[in-house]
């Protein structure tokens, strides 16, 4: 999140969305930036009361419009309401206002549950633009962040948004990496030898890691590094999370996948779609 200048908070008009306008509304507020907030209304909606009643299309638009600004309440902004899938709604919205960054509620009218709900995940795995998915219980500023790094060049731009962030939000920033127990039986002469080339295993990795760190931290960021072993890279982010209280997690949406499965069964899908936080995705072309 550079500095922003044009924001796009979608709204459904539900608790959680409420809480993604007032992120919206503040960080567009912290950088001066325009504030657009977009409602889209289901086209099935509009058709079923236009069989009952031919030509309530524009007064279906002009309530859902004053139900919005209501449920806002937020004067310096420029709502707008369309008839159309959310999803395709949502994206066109973005490209016309040039948005800096996409801020939606983490899951919808269905209700609050554990991580993203369904439209929240298609969201973030097509948004061509960083999407915050805002969690229902979030409308202050972060007080702590995690990123996730596995050494590709995609998370390594993910961290340098996370160091930008938690420069903005004056927090503290843990980056961690989590692997997968190596393969002892290639190197590892004995089963005894095993127990000190896995700590050694481990230590490349801290010290690759530490190196990052410091050639890309900014001075006035605390960061926290975290090497963590676990069968499962996303549980292992989702634990670490959960353990130290994390407000905000920020991961690039592709890491070492194919472009082809794009978000789709990896580590940053599981991540979007069970965590207890709020969460910052990077796509690759952002």
């Amino acid at each position: 999140m550079e500095h922003l200048k044009s924001v796009l908070a979608a709204v459904d008009l539900s608790p959680c969305s409420r809480a993604a306008l007032a992120q919206a509304a503040r960080l567009a507020g912290r950088d001066g930036a325009t504030l657009h907030v977009l409602h889209a209304v289901e086209p099935r909606v509009v058709e079923d009361l236009e069989e009952v009643m031919p030509g309530s299309k524009g007064s279906v638009v002009a309530d859902a419009g004053k139900a919005l600004e209501k449920f806002a309440g937020v004067t310096q902004a420029r709502y707008d309401v369309v008839v159309g899938a959310p999803l395709d709604a949502i994206f066109a919205k973005a490209r016309a206002v040039s948005a800096d960054l996409l801020v939606i509620g983490a899951y919808g009218v269905t209700g609050a549950g554990r991580g993203a709900g369904s439209l929240a995940l298609q969201i973030a795995r097509k948004s061509p633009l960083n999407v915050l998915l805002v969690d229902g219980t979030h409308t202050a500023a972060f007080d702590s962040a995690l990123v996730g790094i596995d050494f590709s060049d995609h998370s390594l731009r993910a961290f340098d948004e996370a160091l930008h962030v938690a420069h903005l939000e004056k927090c503290p920033l843990h980056a961690m990496h989590v692997f997968a127990p190596p393969p002892l039986h290639y190197r590892a002469p004995t089963p005894q030898a095993s127990p000190d080339y896995r700590r050694q295993f481990r230590a490349a990795l801290e010290r690759r890691l530490d190196g990052i760190v410091a050639e890309r931290r900014k001075a006035n960021v605390d960061v926290t590094t975290a090497v963590l072993e676990h069968t499962s890279y996303a549980q292992g982010i989702l634990d670490y999370a959960a353990k130290q209280g994390i407000d905000l997690v920020v991961l690039g949406t592709l890491g070492h996948t194919s472009l082809r499965y794009a978000l789709l069964g990896s580590t940053a899908e599981r991540v979007v779609r069970d965590s207890p936080c709020s969460v910052l995705a990077i796509p690759p072309g952002a």
